[in-house]
């Protein structure tokens, strides 16, 4: 083989090209060229397929946060709605109102975009490492195994975060066991929701779940996407829901009664404006009270 097939500046035709002319049909100068293929295609600069360790990661943290969230913000907000609804007519527990609970909601989310749904997936991942769960494990086991994870997590977090939103005990407690309770239901929701988000947005997962990776390797990337897209949209639909039908009263953090207490009296303006006001249940120590109020406020009685 003459110096000037493989050259510092490769170029696989040219060097195939001497190779062939310099060899003939025997058997050594085959083999001369299939080493001087191997070596001219390993002297090439590798290709930057891949987008950069930091940009994959970021993805991936806003893939499986936005799979956690759409699946978990509507189901607690529900949860939280309904301990209000079940304080009013059983008086059992303590109320959370809408203004709460939204607050609450938007703050989970948003810590859970800078950063404490990384450290749920850590936790989650942690776990799973410990206790051996893998992709040949039952799916049952997967299923408990990630409703006890979320359940606990969900009601430690839960309850931090009420009481840096200023409630009181009760009411963090309230809040707490409910995402106590709705991690236990949602968690094997959530652990699939983040696997599988992962799967329609091209991101590999450690964790292989039989549910839906039939369906969707069946879907083009593109339907893939948009059904990631729509499930989010649906669920922030879903919570707005949730809101904006529920009276009007369950929207301030202001005692509810099951029945409206009657006033005993009117007002001074009411009882200087209405002609019957002075005799109003028959009671007249009123009349110098509103006749101050009608010199001082220019009226007339």
């Amino acid at each position: 083989m003459n110096e000037g097939v493989l050259s510092n500046k490769p170029n696989f035709q040219t060097d195939v090209r001497n190779i062939s002319q310099n060899s003939g049909d025997n058997t050594h100068g085959v083999q001369s060229a299939a080493r001087a293929i191997v070596d001219v295609a390993s002297s090439l600069p590798p290709r930057e397929k891949n987008p950069p360790k930091i940009f994959s990661c970021l993805l991936e943290h806003i893939t499986e946060t936005t799979g956690a969230v759409s699946v978990a913000t509507p189901l607690i907000a529900l949860t939280d709605i309904g301990s209000t609804y079940l304080w009013q007519f059983a008086e059992a527990g303590r109320p959370i109102y809408a203004s709460e609970s939204m607050d609450n909601r938007g703050l989970v989310a948003a810590a859970s975009f800078i950063g404490l749904n990384k450290l749920y997936t850590l936790f989650r991942s942690y776990s799973n490492e410990k206790i051996g769960i893998t992709d040949n494990t039952r799916e049952r086991y997967k299923i408990i195994h990630d409703a006890m994870i979320t359940a606990a997590f969900s009601g430690i977090v839960s309850g931090i975060f009420y009481s840096f939103t200023g409630h009181h005990l009760d009411k963090i407690l309230t809040g707490g066991s409910n995402a106590f309770l709705i991690g236990f239901v949602t968690g094997p929701f959530m652990g699939l929701a983040v696997d599988s988000y992962k799967r329609l947005f091209g991101i590999p997962s450690l964790t292989r779940r039989r549910i839906f990776y039939n369906e969707i390797n069946a879907i083009s990337p593109i339907k893939r996407k948009t059904l990631g897209a729509l499930i989010t949209g649906t669920s922030i639909y879903a919570t707005s829901c949730i809101y904006s039908y529920l009276p009007y009263e369950f929207h301030h953090d202001t005692p509810l009664r099951k029945e409206p207490i009657k006033s005993e009296s009117f007002s001074l303006e009411s009882k200087v404006n209405s002609p019957i006001g002075f005799f109003y249940n028959g009671n007249f120590q009123d009349i110098d009270n509103c006749i101050v109020y009608s010199l001082r406020s220019g009226s007339s009685l």
